[in-house]
């Protein structure tokens, strides 16, 4: 396993995303959610997007910024997050976004020409204009505070996972719970404990052990999640979306901790996801701690596959 980048780089690649502003191509009426996305697919092409949801129904256009050539947009949502669009040209599909809209000011996924073909997929990434200048804005304002900054996973020399045991026992539950939900989702370094099933319910990952909460996706992990994530749209909406498989990514995680804010930097590498491989996957996301909650602020993600 080749060793992986700094962390630290990935705030270069979010402060990368430099767009000229969106048409304004959708009017609405008052009922209606207009949303506007500047973004890339596969860290490369360009686009803008516009969308108008009324209901289920989604329609819009985008265009690449290369060409300016609007494209037609068609689809539904689902559960207030799951965004599905076909794009056309006449009455011709010509490809599909299937991705995850947050808070109305995000929206990442998959691209592809044909519908569900996997290994066909690019990853994109968009965002409302000014969300990633804001992020990073955030972030300055938490590294000029003198942060506490905490190395949560490494990669010795032999290319073994090492957990930072000291810090998690004495991390805050808040702290836990953000933790939690990185292995959730993820897992990192996961192997069976004992004889594998059908069940997968005796899968032991690093992480997840390290903070107490069992085997993955035990109910002492997605409780803590639920616990502490109830008032984020997003994440409270998937509490049985958890990683269940052996093996799991082989992760670096940095934390950078002030006041009630928390910037986690997480890398991955040979992410061994159920219907997707993919070589690299890069994360940087700002937390806000509350009395009773924690919310995700602004994240922004890379996958190079």
């Amino acid at each position: 396993m080749k060793q992986l980048l700094s962390i630290l780089f990935i705030v270069g690649i979010f402060a990368s995303y430099s767009f000229s502003k969106p048409k304004e191509i959708i009017t609405k009426s008052s009922d209606d959610d207009s949303l506007h996305f500047e973004g890339k697919i596969n860290d490369k092409y360009a686009f803008a997007m516009s969308l108008l949801i009324k209901g289920n129904a989604v329609t819009g256009q985008y265009y690449y910024l290369s060409k300016q050539l609007p494209i037609k947009l068609k689809g539904k949502i689902e559960d207030g997050k799951d965004l599905e669009l076909s794009e056309y040209s006449g009455n011709v599909i010509t490809g599909h976004f299937r991705g995850t809209l947050s808070d109305r000011n995000h929206f990442e996924g998959f691209w592809s020409k044909k519908e569900d073909d996997v290994k066909g997929s690019k990853w994109f990434a968009a965002f409302c204009p000014g969300y990633l200048d804001k992020m990073n804005q955030t972030i300055r304002e938490i590294e000029n505070k003198d942060a506490q900054k905490i190395e949560v996973l490494s990669i010795d020399t032999s290319d073994n996972i090492i957990v930072n045991g000291a810090f998690l026992s004495k991390a805050s539950e808040p702290v836990r719970a953000i933790l939690a939900y990185y292995s959730k989702i993820a897992g990192t370094d996961c192997e069976y404990d004992g004889t594998p099933d059908d069940k997968m319910d005796n899968i032991s990952c690093k992480l997840t052990k390290a903070l107490q909460l069992g085997y993955q996706c035990s109910y002492q992990q997605k409780a803590i999640i639920s616990k502490w994530f109830r008032a984020d749209s997003v994440i409270s909406k998937d509490p049985d979306n958890c990683y269940a498989t052996p093996r799991g990514a082989s992760t670096e995680m940095k934390l950078e901790i002030s006041g009630n804010k928390v910037v986690v930097y997480d890398l991955l590498e040979s992410v061994d996801m159920p219907d997707e491989d993919f070589a690299n996957y890069k994360e940087i996301a700002v937390f806000s701690i509350g009395t009773n909650s924690v919310t995700r602020m602004y994240y922004s993600t890379t996958i190079n596959n």
